[in-house]
């Protein structure tokens, strides 16, 4: 059985909005790795074989936008 909690966050100082998000953050990550990691065990074990997809690029041109600053966040990490 799932609980639901409301959490006022009008009220609440900016530490504790990030602290909820962070570790909401976190359990979605830890689930979709879990799921993740789950799949690749059930079909290991029967033998299936994913497709793979190989893209090759010619000429390729890449742009981005840098926003400087404390508030940007990460679009993109390796």
């Amino acid at each position: 059985m799932m609980r639901t909690t409301y959490v006022g966050l009008l009220s609440k100082g900016y530490q504790h909005k990030k602290q909820l998000m962070d570790s909401l953050l976190k359990v979605a990550e830890e689930d979709n790795e879990n799921f993740l990691r789950r799949l690749r065990h059930k079909t290991d074990r029967v033998g299936i074989e994913i497709p793979t997809i190989e893209v090759r690029s010619e000429h390729l041109v890449v742009e981005g936008d840098v926003y400087v600053g404390s508030r940007a966040l990460n679009s993109y990490s390796t």
